[in-house]
């Protein structure tokens, strides 16, 4: 149908509506339509393919679940009816992160996350508004660029007891007391914290929305100022 590099030199030439004239170029037809336990689903017809998306979904969601649906289409990867984007299976994860680039591309997403530069709730608010995403997929942008920004960066979605249900990439890094933030979270959307185990610094970003919480945890090395020693003279 068309090549991945193809298909991102298009998306991030249309920024930020990428995936919609991506549509325009390729043999598939798209329905936005109301749907009942699934966000959306696609279906190959010889080489042609429709697209079925939720209507009743947020505009972020359905932009989302469009550019999730022609990522299995290039990928040629079997599809599921998409129910939650969330996942930790490997080949709907590498599905979406073919998504989020081609809503989200790296060209973009530098602006907000510059090379060994922790991100801030603003820059990710941000991007997020000029992209036409949610929060989520700019965190799992940021979380994608490890590697070429030098950060070691990782986004999870929390229940309101403070338990990570989902997290890319898996995080090892040490618990947060999460529950000790919800209480702010319910007044404010966006919260920033900082701590320190004694060999990392570590910078969280808490988000709360009306259907989950997420975090963006960015992780520093601890830079430990040398003592002061006496002069001899």
């Amino acid at each position: 149908m068309i090549d991945i590099r193809e298909a991102l030199w298009t998306t991030e030439s249309w920024y930020p509506n990428g995936p919609e004239k991506l549509v325009e170029s390729l043999p598939v037809t798209v329905f936005y339509t109301p749907l009942q336990g699934c966000s959306g689903w696609c279906t190959n017809f010889g080489d042609k393919a429709i697209i079925r998306i939720s209507s009743s979904l947020a505009k972020v969601r359905q932009r989302f679940t469009l550019a999730h649906e022609l990522s299995h289409l290039i990928l040629g990867a079997e599809t599921h009816v998409t129910q939650d984007n969330l996942t930790d299976l490997w080949e709907e994860l590498e599905v979406n992160i073919l998504a989020s680039e081609m809503l989200l591309p790296a060209s973009k997403a530098r602006s907000g996350l510059a090379e060994g530069v922790a991100a801030n709730a603003v820059s990710i608010d941000r991007l997020a508004k000029d992209a036409n995403v949610s929060w989520m997929v700019v965190a799992r942008r940021f979380a994608h660029m490890n590697q070429s920004t030098k950060l070691t960066v990782a986004v999870a979605r929390i229940a309101e007891s403070g338990k990570m249900i989902w997290s890319f990439p898996r995080s090892k890094f040490k618990a947060i007391a999460f529950e000790t933030c919800y209480s702010v979270l319910s007044e404010k959307s966006s919260i920033e914290m900082e701590y320190d185990d004694g060999e990392s610094h570590f910078k969280a970003i808490l988000h709360k929305t009306p259907h989950s919480n997420a975090v963006l945890l960015q992780k520093f090395p601890v830079i430990v100022e040398p003592a002061e020693s006496e002069c001899p003279f």
